[in-house]
């Protein structure tokens, strides 16, 4: 089978810096983000910053996909003959419509947050739902931010990065 004896020859031949490159790019992007949030004492967006944040985190996403998909093909990461890319390309478009619709769900949220004068305690105690419902996002997006740390896919870490400070955004006053 040609496909097994591409990939032995690639599993034989392939050299660190692949890995290397991809991991020293994620750290960068992390120790830049992590400086980011805990550098700031609080997230004060207002309502335009936020959508801008949350659009340029969606499409971010979706680019990323797109980019690391060609860069598994500039390192010949499959064989040239094997569908390689039409096929999450699909599945990318796929995925992009849901996350359309994730986007556009929260952007309710983007207009309800309004909390004046008010400690973040007193906050989630009134507003139970929205407070439950960002809490799972933030844990959502903290797993798949380890996930994508683990796997070095850099370009994902920036994308979720810029979802975690929307969502972290959505408790700040105005």
């Amino acid at each position: 089978n040609k496909s097994q004896e591409y990939f032995k020859l690639r599993a034989e031949y392939l050299t660190e810096k692949v890995i290397l490159f991809d991991y020293g790019m994620t750290i960068i992007i992390t120790s830049l983000f992590l400086n980011i949030i805990f550098s700031k004492k609080n997230l004060n967006y207002n309502k335009s910053k936020k959508i801008f944040l949350g659009v340029v985190s969606f499409i971010s996403l979706i680019l990323s996909f797109y980019i690391h998909l060609f860069i598994d093909l500039s390192r010949e990461s499959a064989p040239y003959w094997a569908d390689s890319v039409g096929i999450p390309m699909f599945y990318i478009s796929e995925i992009s419509l849901y996350l359309l619709f994730y986007f556009s769900f929260n952007l309710i949220g983007i207009f309800y947050t309004t909390r004046e004068n008010q400690s973040l305690k007193n906050y989630i105690f009134q507003n139970k739902f929205f407070s439950f419902w960002y809490g799972i996002q933030i844990s959502l997006i903290s797993l798949l931010l380890i996930l994508s740390i683990y796997e070095g896919l850099f370009l994902t870490v920036l994308s979720l990065f810029l979802f975690l400070i929307l969502y972290l955004s959505m408790f700040s006053k105005k």
